[in-house]
């Protein structure tokens, strides 16, 4: 047999590299070939990304996968995601349980994430299961989805086990409402008051602050809100006094009747006991949450989204909020309609009202609809570049989208093909001594490309969030 010719051997090591940056299911194929790989294989397949279960075959086929050989694969798990049916959660009952239990009691886990979708069913389904869940001691990222009051529990006593750094969590409509619920029970600082000292960031649906006894989390930098939420400046300002990053999705839970009054309160409030303790990093969400939530430091990056009740055109809004936040960065989200920002005389001199210090970067997102006969788009822009002119800014992105316009609009129709893309930008660069870079973009037709001019250039990349319009 000394004849026969046999090819170099590859290292066991760069194989199993190799095999490590496969997809999952060429990783589970290739690890069946041999018992080497069989077992090792089965370590790269678990730490390299998050096993995310979304079918009720998928479950099975994971939990047979994980007691085949659990002494080796459950200690390897970084990250589960789990959406499965109600009766599914049954029909698993001892054998999840059995992984979840296996995982609190091993020495040294790798695991991290959870992410629970549909929690309340989950748990309800099977309750052994929101026990062996609780017990997890090295969870340090958790998404509780759809949650009930189990979930909430199992929330509160995993933060004391485990040492979280990321939560996130959102309550069943018929939960809120509830009248055997007390709003303590749902209250996030409360839930989580065992975790205060580790958790960084926070996202939460719904949001209200109930806890008498305040919880002080010194390391969380980052908040994103959803659904309503009460914009108590004093409450947040205690809670978060190292906040950089504040998101809002949702909506003030106060009459509009009340904003003034409520944004009177929290800037009183900091005048007296003070505000944060450095300036805040971005806020992203709208024009009336800033306003309301009124914070007096400085917040170096704004985006202002879309409003669908126009609460974003309010001029006196804006320029209050410019006045207190003094932003280096600022991106408006806007809707072209007579008579309201960039056709307001009082929104763009808001907009273009001298500070100090002065805003750098400009980035505008105007929504192009047309059915307004009034809307001259030719003489936003004319409005537009004069403004950009006054500021001095370093740098300028203007993206229009008006490919959902209505196409009965023959001088909008007009405009648009007639606005030269290349010349705009030009025009404000050659203008503007100080600008840097100016980046205008046309999307006018789902069937076309969009039009986009790039004038200047910059060592780094001025925009928030990058120019991802390319």
């Amino acid at each position: 047999m000394s004849g026969i010719r046999t090819g170099p051997v590859l290292n066991f090591d760069v194989l199993l590299h190799i095999v490590s940056l496969a997809e999952m299911d060429t990783q589970s194929r290739v690890m069946k070939t041999c018992k080497a790989l069989y077992r090792n294989g089965a370590r790269e397949l678990l730490r390299g990304e998050d096993v995310c279960i979304y079918t009720d075959k998928r479950l099975l086929s994971f939990l047979l996968f994980m007691h085949a050989d659990p002494a080796v694969r459950i200690p390897c798990l970084h990250g589960l995601v789990l959406k499965i049916r109600t009766e599914t959660a049954k029909e698993a009952g001892d054998s999840l349980v059995d992984l979840f239990l296996r995982l609190a009691e091993c020495e040294h886990p790798a695991f991290r994430y959870l992410c629970l979708q549909s929690s309340k069913d989950l748990f309800l389904a099977n309750h052994q299961l929101a026990r062996a869940v609780a017990r997890l001691h090295t969870v340090t990222s958790v998404i509780m989805e759809s949650a009930g009051i189990q979930a909430a529990a199992v929330l509160q006593l995993l933060g004391r086990c485990s040492p979280l750094t990321r939560a996130s969590i959102n309550f069943c409509e018929d939960l809120l409402s509830s009248p055997s619920v007390t709003a303590e029970q749902l209250d996030p600082l409360h839930l989580l008051r065992y975790c205060r000292d580790t958790l960084t960031e926070l996202s939460i649906e719904h949001w209200f602050l109930a806890t008498r006894k305040f919880c002080v989390y010194p390391r969380l930098t980052t908040l994103t809100l959803s659904g309503d939420w009460t914009p108590a400046t004093p409450k947040l300002r205690r809670a978060f006094p190292n906040l950089s990053e504040l998101t809002v999705y949702g909506y003030a839970n106060i009459p509009e009747r009340r904003y003034a009054s409520q944004r009177e309160s929290n800037r009183n409030d900091q005048l007296v006991h003070g505000t944060w303790a450095a300036p805040m990093r971005s806020f992203w969400g709208g024009l009336y949450d800033l306003y309301v939530l009124a914070p007096i430091s400085r917040i170096e990056y704004i985006t202002l989204d879309y409003d669908t009740n126009y609460q974003n055109t309010n001029a006196r809004w804006l320029r209050a909020i410019l006045m207190d936040a003094r932003p280096a960065h600022l991106e408006l989200r806007a809707e072209l309609h007579s008579g309201l920002t960039l056709l307001s005389d009082d929104w763009m001199n808001a907009l273009t009202e001298q500070r100090n210090p002065q805003l750098q970067i400009l980035q505008i997102e105007l929504q192009v609809l047309g059915g307004d006969d009034s809307a001259d788009l030719g003489q936003a822009l004319d409005n537009l570049y004069a403004a950009v002119v006054c500021l001095k800014l370093a740098g300028f992105r203007l993206r229009i989208n008006a490919w959902e316009r209505a196409r009965d609009d023959e001088h909008l129709e007009e405009c648009i093909k007639n606005f030269d893309v290349g010349e705009y930008a030009h025009r404000i660069k050659e203008s503007t001594p100080s600008m840097q870079l100016v980046s205008i973009t046309l999307d006018a037709d789902r069937e076309e490309p969009y039009k986009k001019v790039r004038v200047g250039s910059s060592e780094k990349d001025l925009f928030v969030g990058g120019d991802h319009t390319d």
